[in-house]
């Protein structure tokens, strides 16, 4: 169930070679790794997030979803398998219309509940 509480920002630290932490692209030095809570800030409201091994999934307020991360076995939910990672938030335009009320990851899987 979605809560009134939305947010812009969030914190997000670990392994990012997949991008799902949604820092951006690698910087220079490649640092895929990151001990130390890193600020996330998104042009988007977010009321909840999930994530799996590789990749990271927002629900808005308004019932959008937006996904980042690996894309290697599809879990991103966007229809392009030449795109192997998203390193920030892709809106998944499939779903827009639905009335996305709850979402959850596997290791390598979305689901949402509409």
């Amino acid at each position: 169930m979605l809560r009134n509480d939305t947010y812009t920002e969030v914190f997000s630290w670990g392994n990012d070679r997949h991008g799902q932490l949604g820092l951006g692209e690698k910087n220079a030095s490649g640092k895929q790794i990151y001990a130390l809570p890193k600020l996330c800030s998104y042009n988007i409201e977010i009321a909840k997030i999930a994530c799996g091994q590789s990749h990271t999934v927002f629900l808005t307020p308004n019932h959008l979803v937006y996904s980042m991360g690996s894309n290697q076995k599809g879990q991103l939910g966007i229809n392009d398998p030449q795109v192997r990672m998203k390193y920030s938030p892709v809106l998944l335009e499939v779903l827009v219309g639905r009335r996305t009320l709850d979402l959850a990851c596997g290791d390598q899987h979305t689901m949402i509940l509409c």
